[in-house]
C-alpha cells in the first residue's frame, strides 16, 4: 500500500476532470475511525462554479471524487456542476488542527508533538501519526540509546485514545519505548 504524508498532500493543485485548476489542497477531514473523508480546499478567487464566483474559498470535497494523485490532485468531476460536490469546510475534524498538538501518555507525561499524518493513497486510511519527540521528553521515554530527540516516530492511530486540547495515547511512555525498540519500527 502506497502512503504519503498529509504535508506532502497539502498545497497540491486541484484540477477538475476537464483540466481546470480550481485551487489547492489545504488539509484533510479525518473521521473518528481514522479515515480521510474529504480534502479541504482553498479555491482560487477567480474560479467560477455554477454561475457565480465562489464567495467562500474554503471548501471540502469528498475523497470519492478524487481520481488520482500525482504532483496534482485530479478530480473525477468537471468544473460544470462541481458546486454539487463541494461542502462547507468542516473545521472540527480538520487534521491540520492536530499538527503541532502535544501528545500525552496515560500517565500524563508529554511524549512530543504531532508532526504529520500518514495516509494510504488508495484506501484513504490514516494508519499512523508522526510524532516529533522533543529532547525534553527523551528522558521520560528512556530513549537515550535510540537517540530519537528531535526526530519523529510513527505511532499507530490505534494507540490514540482521545483528542481534546492534546492527543492522548492509550499507552504509557514505557510501553511506547518497548514498541519502538523493535528494529522494524524504529526510524533510523
Amino acid at each position: 500500500m502506497e502512503t504519503m504524508n498529509l504535508k506532502d498532500l497539502s498545497k497540491k493543485e486541484i484540477v477538475t476532470s476537464d483540466g481546470h485548476t480550481i485551487g489547492q489542497v489545504e488539509g484533510a477531514i479525518v473521521t473518528t475511525k481514522g479515515k480521510i473523508r474529504s480534502l479541504s480546499l482553498k479555491l482560487n478567487k477567480d474560479v467560477v462554479i455554477g454561475h457565480k464566483t465562489t464567495p467562500n474559498l474554503d471548501q471540502d470535497i469528498e475523497v470519492e471524487h478524487v481520481e488520482g494523485i500525482t504532483d496534482r490532485v485530479i478530480l473525477n468531476k468537471p468544473l460544470k456542476g462541481l458546486e454539487n460536490y463541494l461542502q462547507k469546510h468542516n473545521e472540527k475534524y480538520d487534521a491540520k488542527r492536530l499538527i503541532g498538538m502535544d501528545v500525552m501518555d496515560t500517565k500524563g507525561d508529554t511524549i512530543g508533538t504531532v508532526e504529520d499524518f500518514m495516509i494510504e493513497n488508495k484506501t484513504w486510511k490514516v494508519p499512523q501519526l508522526r510524532i516529533k519527540v522533543n529532547s525534553g521528553e527523551r528522558d521520560a521515554l528512556k530513549m537515550k540509546s535510540i537517540k530519537l530527540a528531535g526526530r519523529d516516530i510513527a505511532v499507530s492511530l490505534s494507540r490514540v485514545r482521545d483528542v481534546g486540547d492534546m492527543v492522548v495515547m492509550n499507552i504509557t511512555a514505557d510501553h511506547l519505548n518497548n514498541i519502538l525498540e523493535a528494529p522494524a519500527i524504529r526510524k533510523p
